[in-house]
Order: C-alpha cells, then structure tokens, then sequence
C-alpha cells in the first residue's frame, strides 16, 4: 500500500503541476478548447489522487501498520492546498474582472 499511496501522491504532485501550467503559465502550446479540457481533467484529477493518498494513509494509520507514510501525507496536503488557492484565484478573477 505504501508504493500505491507514493505513486497517487507524485501524480497528484504532476497534475497540479499541470493545472498550474494549463490556468496560469500557459507554457504547453495547446489550443483554447485544449487548455480548458487539460486544465479541469489535471485539477479533478489531482484533487482525486491527493484525496485517495490521504485517505490510504489515514487508513493504515489507523490500522497501526508501520510508519513511513508521513512524507506521502504532507505532498497530498499541500498539492490540495496549492489546487484550493488556483480554485479561489481563478474564482475571484472570473467575478470581479
């Protein structure tokens, strides 16, 4: 489970990567229907694996099975903050602008 909660999490890690570039720094050549697909598909994408990682390791925590699972936590954590923070600024700019 742990190679499985890693693998989630660095895919998570990617796709926000990916969401940033598809939103914001526009660095992959794609066309406009292409960036809007790219953009939900990555952040649904990553919001899904960084929720599956946690809930692997919140499970295993649970269960008492050995340690190990810390670093796989804090990366799920913080890719859906950085998603939540892209959600909330791509929120406020289609509002107020």
């Amino acid at each position: 489970m742990l190679a499985v909660a890693r693998t989630l999490s660095l895919l998570s890690v990617l796709l926000t990567v990916l969401a940033i570039d598809s939103v914001r720094v526009h660095l992959l050549p794609l066309g406009f229907e292409a960036t809007g697909y790219v953009a939900g598909l990555s952040f649904y994408s990553a919001v899904l694996f960084a929720l599956l990682a946690l809930v692997i390791v919140v499970r295993r925590a649970r269960s008492g099975a050995r340690a190990g699972f810390a670093l796989v936590a804090v990366t799920s954590v913080i890719c859906l903050l950085v998603l939540a923070v892209l959600f909330v600024d791509n929120l406020v700019e289609a509002l107020w602008f």
